[in-house]
């Protein structure tokens, strides 16, 4: 996430909760390699890793609704 600030991550989830699947993509793009590197840091098992993330968007989708202040406090609290 070296270029996303909390203000686009936030503007991103509000799209994602209006049904916006392009903004979830570019949620997904701009995130991912940061949460699987330090998922692999943690599991230190590149296939559990991926299982995690993956696990973490499912997750995010389904949960979406309930994040109040989108941010990056928001989205790190989701579980």
């Amino acid at each position: 996430m070296k270029n996303l600030d909390y203000e686009q991550l936030g503007a991103l989830v509000v799209s994602i909760q209006k049904g916006n699947k392009a903004a979830f993509e570019k949620l997904y793009r701009l995130t991912y390699e940061s949460q699987y590197f330090m998922a692999l840091q943690i599991m230190e098992d590149p296939y559990l890793a991926e299982d995690v993330i993956q696990d973490v968007y499912i997750k995010l989708l389904i949960s979406v609704d309930t994040i109040r202040k989108p941010g990056m406090r928001s989205l790190t609290s989701i579980g």
